[in-house]
This record gives C-alpha cells, structure tokens and sequence, in this order.
C-alpha cells in the first residue's frame, strides 16, 4: 500500500483489495463531487462484510484506533498530499496500521467529512486483519504501547469488542480515576469504544441490565474526561449514524424479502408447469441419439445469484432432450461447503446434477475450466436464465447438420470499421442475429447456451488460466471465441432468436445482481478485451478481420 501511495499520480488516492467492489458506479463520482463541494481532507463512507454494515460515525476524534468505529478502509478517500504525510505503519504484524493512520490524519487536524452511505462492499473472504492471531497481536501491541494497557487489559477489551464478553472487568476499567496513567485520550477512547460497541452489541440478546450499567459508566467517564457538551455531540453523531444504519438495514432486508419472494414465485410458477413437449419437427437424429452422445451442461454461479440457481437448474432438467450430466461449480473460497448453499439447491443434487466444489473461484470460467478432457459436446450456459424447454433441442438439431461447429442460440455479429482493418466497438455490433450458415463473424453468448466440441471447450488454450485472466478476466463468451479460432471453429446459429424460433429468455430475480454488463458493455471494457484478445490471436497468425472478410474459408482442423 505504501509502494502505491509512492507510485499514486492522481489528487485523491483510495484502496481497493482485491474481492472488494464498490456499491454502484457512481461512487466515485459522488467522491469527486463532494471534495470540489467542501474543503475537506478525506472523505470516508460505509462499507459491508456479509449482511453486517461497518458504519462510521465519529471523525474528528480520532477513536478509531481503540477499535474500528465501523471503520472501512475501502470507504476511505484521502487527498494525496495529506496520505503521503502519513502512510501506513510498516512494522512487522500490524494489520491495524489502516486504522491507526486515520485515526493520525484526524490527530493532526486533518478535515474529515462523513458520508452516511454504504460505498463499498469487502470481500466475504476475510483476509489477515479479519481476527487471525496476527490481527490480535497486533491490536494488543496497539493497547499495550499506544494506550499504556497491560496485557491482561489488552485481552479484556478485544474479548470485549469481539464478543462482548467481561462487560464486569469493562466496568472497572471505565471508573478508573483521572490520574490513571493512559491520561484522559485513553478514558475517552474507551468510554466511545464501549457506546460503539454497546450499540453494534444490543440485537444479540444482551441484557438490559447489563446494557445499562455499561452505557451510565461510559456517558459518565466521557463527560468527565471532555465536559458535558463534546459528550452529547459525540452522543449526538453515534445515535445519527445509528439511525441512518437501521434505515439502511431495513431497506436492504425489505429488497431481500421481496427477492426471496419473487424467487419463490418463480420456483412455484416453474414446477406446475407441465413437462415441456418438442416444439421443433422430430427427427431422426434426435430421437436415436445415444445417451453417450448427449452433451453435458455445465454452469458456475457466485453467493449474490446462489439463491435462484435452483431455478436454472430445474428448466434444464425439464429439458425435452434429457443432458448426459449437469454439473454446478462452485469456489470453495465463496462457498466454504455445501451448508451455505440454498436447500432447494441441495435436494436437486442425485444421479443427472452434481455439484463440484473447486479450490479458488475463477468467476465465469468455473463452468469449464476445471471438466475432465473429452470430444464429446459440452453445452456451457448462464447461471440468470430460465432456459426454454427446447434450449437443448434445437442446438442438437443444427449439430446433426453441422459436425464440427460451435452451435449457439444466441449471437452477436461481429462488425469492422468502415476501413475493413479493424474490429468496430461492440456496442455497434449487430444483436442477436440468426445465421444458420457456419460463418466465423459470429460471437456466441453463453445466455442462450452455446453447445461446443468437447476437444475445443477442454482443450489447453481454452484452460490456459495465466492467459485468459491476463487478456479477458469478465468476458469467457471472448476468450472461447479465441480459443474457437485457433481450433478453426466457426459458429452456426439456432433459429431461437427469430420470430418463429419464439425464443426469449427469463431471467432469475438474481440477474442484475453481480451484472458485468454496465462494465463490460457501457464502459468499454468488452472493447479492452477484445483488442487484447485480437493481439494474442495476431500472435497465432490468426487474423479475424480477414477471416470475416472471407467466411466461405474452410474448417482446417475439421476437415
């Protein structure tokens, strides 16, 4: 962090860890706006681990550093110039350095303004800070050496801040008189860190009596230590923040109520549906199709959309041409085991759908990267799609006439600039066309299932993880459309998405949640990802332009 601090060329710097992701889009721009508004040195907002919201409420004392205070450095914006005045603190197992340097910013008189929103999300994977044994040493080494505890009174307030335990020892630590040697900072820090607490603490069944007793002898030390005044300012900023914390709880419990219900509905409207019956032209490809033949499905989901999954699972299992297999992956790091899944996910689980757990989540990827090598077709789909009871169906029909091909029911046509020497932005190409002709201008796109060989879907460059974090990390639709080319696959679409195809999809309530759409599409990142994606292939002398130029170029490896 300090390294970056060095390196920073912007006015205003911030951290983001890796896992963690802002609230919404116009996050920083909110920032911005409010430091050309106000004159302030550092602005910090809210965050959330899980369903918990850290919430600060106090910055301009700099209590932080007895305990977080809800603190969220990923929420934290400093101006450049005031940070570099103040890095982090680089000795060794100091996973609290964030905390202590913004209570130093405060300290030294820095101007901090307070944004009563939640700005940032952290990684549900907790990382070292999160209550390790570094992160108690470390805490206790700020005790110790900063407030003057001993070690015993050091184990007494994390037991307490933790888990609210030795509220009796907190007590006589709070009645401590003036003379005692951690001064006036310290007794103050601590009666703010026994509200925090108290408050955070009161829905978790705690005893009135209890919580009495610790609020009087906090109230009590605090306006003996600042006067009566500061105290019911600082009161005054804890209950603000307080309210503005439930109102946000309750809003986000009311949208995950209504989202379990919409899920609900959508679960209950699926499974009255009576079993699907073919809506194409039965043949005889189809039905004397052997089971060894018939593709598996495979699908990867994330915590934010695991609720509705159950949903997708089920219209492929209603499918009028059965898969082989359907398999679910899963990051151990994001579902540490089968517990955190839904129970409706759960009983699906038997002889046609398996679900794979895997060390480390690759996002997207999941859903091929980690199948065992085969030749055999492998149909990869999205984990926010209600799947038409045909989906199946109609990819297998295009592959009795097309062997060796990728079959999709949903693409996009790829467009060059008006030089012919260039891709066009992916915004300009053509949506959801039907082409029932193999041609190489075609990107196919995992929402309407893409049916691929076996030998391409599995093969290295497609598993190639160092290569395609590096060239397309959100897009796997662009990777496998390299990874097609270099295996000289063309694409051939269904007629799903024309009229008499009556083709288009449902999505799960869950769709928009996680969505890299805004990103991907809205902020040019698919166009990254593309370029980076063109350079590779010009590395494999494999030139897309030319190939769209000319689709009539035969399938070398097919044939």
């Amino acid at each position: 962090m300090n390294k970056g601090i060095t390196k920073a060329t912007g006015d205003i710097i911030t951290f983001l860890n890796a896992g963690d992701i802002y609230d919404n889009n116009k996050v920083i721009e909110i920032i911005v706006n409010q430091f050309l508004k106000s004159q302030y040195d550092a602005l910090i907002g809210w965050g959330t681990v899980g369903e918990q919201v850290w919430a600060t409420w106090l910055t301009d004392i700099p209590a932080v550093r007895m305990s977080s205070l809800g603190f969220c450095h990923q929420s934290l914006f400093v101006e450049a110039s005031a940070i570099q005045d103040e890095p982090f603190d680089s000795r060794r197992i100091k996973t609290d350095s964030d905390t202590a340097q913004f209570a130093n910013l405060i300290k030294k008189g820095k101007r901090v303004g307070l944004v009563k929103q939640v700005l940032s999300h952290r990684s549900p994977n907790l990382g070292v800070s999160a209550y390790s044994t570094k992160s108690t040493e470390s805490v206790t080494n700020t005790l110790t050496e900063y407030y003057g505890y001993s070690l015993e009174e050091s184990v007494t307030l994390i037991s307490f801040r933790r888990n609210f335990q030795d509220t009796d020892k907190i007590l006589q630590l709070l009645k401590k008189s003036d003379t005692d040697p951690r001064g006036e900072e310290g007794r103050r820090d601590l009666a703010i860190m026994v509200l925090d607490t108290v408050h955070m603490r009161q829905s978790v069944g705690i005893g009135q009596c209890t919580i009495r007793h610790l609020l009087k002898q906090a109230i009590k030390t605090l306006i003996e230590v600042t006067g009566p005044d500061i105290a019911c300012n600082i009161i005054g900023q804890l209950t603000s923040a307080q309210k503005a914390k439930a109102e946000y709880v309750e809003t986000a419990r009311a949208k995950k109520n209504e989202l379990s219900q919409m899920i609900q509905r959508q679960r209950t409207h699926y499974e009255r549906k009576e079993l699907p019956k073919a809506r194409i032209q039965p043949n005889q490809y189809l039905s004397s199709i052997s089971e060894r033949a018939l593709p598996i499905v495979s699908l990867t989901s994330f915590p934010a959309r695991i609720r509705s999954v159950d949903c997708v699972v089920r219209s492929i299992l209603r499918q009028s041409v059965k898969p082989r297999q359907i398999y679910l992956y899963l990051g151990s790091d994001e579902f540490p085991s089968i517990s955190y899944l839904p129970s409706q996910l759960q009983e699906l689980e038997g002889d046609s759908f398996s679900i794979i757990f895997v060390n480390s989540t690759h996002h997207s990827y999941d859903k091929y990267i980690h199948l065992p090598k085969q030749d055999g077709d492998v149909c990869i789909i999205d984990d926010d799609v209600i799947y038409k009871p045909t989906m199946l169906e109609l990819l297998l029909a295009s592959r009795q006439k097309h062997k060796h091909e990728v079959i999709a029911n949903r693409a996009h046509q790829i467009r060059l600039s008006e030089d012919g020497r260039s891709v066009a932005p992916y915004k300009t190409w053509k949506q959801e066309v039907v082409c029932e002709e193999p041609s190489y201008d075609l990107l196919p796109t995992g929402a309407g299932g893409v049916l691929y060989p076996g030998s391409v879907l599995t093969s290295e460059e497609a598993r190639n993880k160092e290569l395609l974090l590096a060239i397309a990390p959100y897009a796997d639709d662009i990777w496998l459309k390299v990874v097609s080319l270099i295996h000289g696959r063309r694409v051939v679409t269904t007629n799903a998405c024309s009229e008499k195809g009556g083709w288009y999809m449902e999505y799960t309530p869950t769709m928009k949640e996680g969505a890299l759409h805004s990103v991907n599409v809205d902020r040019g990142l698919n166009d990254m990802q593309i370029k980076l994606s063109l350079d590779y292939l010009a590395t494999r002398d494999i030139r897309l332009q030319s190939l769209v130029q000319s689709p009539s170029i035969a399938n070398q490896e097919a044939a």
